[in-house]
């Protein structure tokens, strides 16, 4: 069970580390965006220059992960597909809908016309087939 856990929820595992990864770019580029102005008083404070090669060198550096997370996220969702394709249809529409298309068990159950219930006990069918 450990196992096709971790295959279902590696690729979200890895779309939130790539999150982690832009939230961190968007607080470095803000880095180098000028310090707050205060207007009505004489002092002015800018971000101190001497970082900004540290700061672009850090975001290259993310950058470059963010593309090898994707790279990985893509083999990952391949990795469910084939072991999905295997699946009945029913199962495989809930397995590749919730974990594939990212979309939720309403959603779901609206687009197949199924209880919510039902699509839970498809998924839990699905994976104890996937074992």
């Amino acid at each position: 069970m450990k196992d096709i856990s971790r295959l279902l929820n590696r690729p979200e595992i890895i779309k939130q580390k790539i999150l982690q990864c832009k939230y961190e770019i968007d607080g470095l580029r803000d880095q180098l965006m000028p310090g707050s102005m205060e207007y009505g008083k004489i002092k002015v404070q800018f971000t101190p220059s001497d970082k900004l090669p540290e700061i672009e060198a850090r975001i290259d550096e993310l950058e470059r992960k963010i593309s090898h997370l994707r790279k990985e996220k893509n083999k990952a969702i391949n990795n469910i597909k084939k072991v999905a394709i295997k699946l009945p249809e029913k199962q495989k529409t809930v397995i590749m809908g919730l974990y594939v298309a990212n979309r939720t068990v309403p959603e779901i159950a609206d687009e197949m016309k199924y209880s919510q219930s039902s699509i839970y006990n498809i998924k839990k069918d699905a994976i104890e087939r996937m074992k």
